[in-house]
This record gives C-alpha cells, sequence and structure tokens, in this order.
C-alpha cells in the first residue's frame, strides 16, 4: 500500500480479553484500481470490528471491491502492529493474530485441489482462535469451491465457531444465504455490501463504498456479456436482482 502522506501515529489499546478492537474511524485509505493512464485512484474505505459487531459479512457485485477490503485491513494491520505508519487518517486496535484466506491455489506437483488447499488454510486460521492474542480472522469468498449445500453448512459452523473463541474479523462471500446468519445476536454480526451502478454512458461503474445490508443485485451475467460471452436473452438488464437464499 502506498504510505500515508499524514504519517500519524497508531494508537495501541491494552484491552482486557474480549474484546479486540480493530477500528479504523472510518477513514480506511484503500488502493482500488489502476485507472487507463495507470495512475492510482484510492477510495476511503470506513470500518470497525469491536464490541459490536464481531464478525462484518461482506457481500457484493463482482469487482466491487470486497477482496480488496480485506487485504486492506490485513496490510494496515501487519503495519500497524510493526509500528510502521499506516495508510488511514486514524486506527485504534488491540494487539491481535492476524489469520487470512485469500487467494488459495491448486497444486499439481503437490496433488492439492484448490478447494483442499483452502480448507488446509482455514484450519491454520482457527488454530490461532482462542489463543492470545486473539485473532483478527479475513476469509474471502468461503469454501466456494463446494456446493452450496456444504458451503452454507460448512461456513456458519467455521465463523460461528471463530467468534465463539472470541475472535474478530471480515468474510465475504457471494452465497447470500450465508448472509442470513447475522440474524442471530448472539453472532453480532452485521452485513455490509459493495454495490454498482450505471453511469451515464450507460455502462457499470463502482464506488467503491461500503453501504449497509446484504446486496440486492448482480452484475455476473452483465460482466458476461461485455467480454463477448454469449449468455442468450437471460442476461437482460446491465444488473440483475437477486433473492436472498436462492
Amino acid at each position: 500500500l502506498p504510505l500515508a502522506d499524514r504519517r500519524q501515529p497508531v494508537r495501541y489499546v491494552r484491552a482486557v480479553r474480549p474484546p479486540p478492537v480493530l477500528d479504523l474511524g472510518g477513514h480506511l485509505d484503500a488502493p482500488e484500481k489502476q485507472v487507463a493512464d495507470r495512475g492510482e485512484e484510492r477510495v476511503a474505505l470506513g470500518g470497525a470490528a469491536g464490541d459490536a459487531p464481531r464478525l462484518l459479512l461482506v457481500s457484493g457485485s463482482n469487482m466491487s471491491g470486497k477482496s480488496t477490503l480485506l487485504r486492506s485491513v490485513g496490510a494496515n494491520a501487519v503495519l500497524a502492529l510493526a509500528g510502521a505508519p499506516v495508510r488511514a487518517r486514524s486506527l485504534e486496535m488491540t494487539r491481535v493474530a492476524l489469520g487470512a484466506s485469500l487467494r488459495t491455489q491448486d497444486s499439481l506437483q503437490s496433488g492439492i485441489s484448490r478447494f483442499y488447499a483452502e480448507i488446509l488454510r482455514l484450519k491454520q486460521v482457527t488454530d490461532l482462535a482462542g489463543g492470545e492474542p486473539p485473532l483478527l480472522f479475513l476469509l474471502d469468498e468461503i469454501l466456494s469451491g463446494t456446493n452450496s449445500h456444504d458451503r452454507r453448512i460448512g461456513a456458519e459452523a467455521l465463523v460461528r465457531g471463530l467468534v465463539a473463541k472470541g475472535s474478530i474479523g471480515l468474510v465475504t462471500t457471494h452465497d447470500l444465504a450465508l448472509t442470513r446468519i447475522a440474524e442471530d445476536p448472539a453472532l453480532c454480526a452485521t452485513n455490509v455490501h459493495f454495490e454498482d451502478h450505471l453511469d451515464d454512458a450507460g455502462t457499470l461503474a463502482f464506488d467503491y463504498r461500503l453501504h449497509p445490508g446484504v446486496v440486492t443485485k448482480s452484475n455476473a451475467l452483465a460482466l458476461m456479456r461485455a467480454v463477448g460471452l454469449d449468455v442468450g436473452d437471460a442476461a437482460g438488464a446491465a444488473t440483475s436482482e437477486i433473492e436472498i437464499g436462492s
């Protein structure tokens, strides 16, 4: 991440466990996309995890910024724990262990599928939970390599187990059925989402901002058409309304 022009010190908090705290003060700057002239465009993102909520469930359309949010939170947490400048106007956090599952890959040489690689990584993350310091977990598209039935059961069990052990974290997902676990008040979870919209030229555009609640539309078919894939009349408009649990 580019270093901040405003190199303000990080405020560290010695708090009795639980709860761990990660408070970005609503001002996390994340490098989100490369513009046509290769210059960097950064978008300020706000986020907090602490007393309430302990879990952010992040849904959103493709290319909207979900994975970048996790990388930005993780990179800034590592910088802060190392005593380095962070890319934020303010950052308050307790000492945490960081566990992440992002960009897991298969291996022909090792005979490991992408799904098996992911569950091995998830095992490493869960092994950190319940210890000292408490865990900050970042899980991107959790269990996306399996069927929707097993994904829902497995992902919910993993997330509930992590939170029950005093961890805090963020989970991104395209499986909107998973977002229903936020309805359980004991989980102290909340849903946020990224979204897209049609600009004046009639093309998809993204604001890379967190919005409350669960995403209500999808852009996958529109993106497929944009690269020349024939998905028939089912593609319809640029974005499609979606129903949670469908």
